[in-house]
């Protein structure tokens, strides 16, 4: 049987804006406290100096130089030629209804085709001229 006057629940007192406003910013200051802090490197191995593993370049995080890039377009400027020159050879007549155009023009407009698979041939050899020892 329930209660005839059962009591009445008293609304939440909730903090003053001052105290809240107190609460934000030390939250703030603990959590830019713990991200300045600096962490702690992981020990190089047990066979090299400390001092080496700091000197060391890391090889893996080093982005190609601009000369190298700029070797890796002019490769595949030259590779359009070629393979733009091959498809338009293996292309048949007439694809959909429509004439096959002078070679000439289908050199110098851009295939998606020609260049993708030019790209794959550019990057190792780009690598290769430019001595990069990252690949792209």
């Amino acid at each position: 049987m329930p209660r005839p006057r059962p009591p009445r629940k008293r609304p939440r007192k909730r903090p003053d804006a001052q105290q809240r406003v107190l609460r934000a910013e030390a939250a703030l200051n603990k959590q830019t406290a713990q991200n300045t802090q600096q962490k702690q490197q992981p020990p190089g191995p047990p066979d090299a100096p400390r001092g080496a593993s700091a000197a060391a370049p890391a090889t893996g995080d080093e982005l190609w130089s601009r000369r190298s890039y700029a070797v890796m377009v002019a490769i595949v400027a030259l590779l359009q030629i070629p393979l733009g020159a091959i498809y338009w050879a293996v292309q048949p007549a007439s694809s959909h209804g429509v004439a096959r155009g002078a070679l000439a023009g289908y050199l110098v407009t851009l295939n998606p085709i020609t260049v993708v698979i030019a790209s794959l041939f550019a990057a190792p050899l780009a690598r290769a001229i430019s001595g990069e020892h990252r690949s792209l």
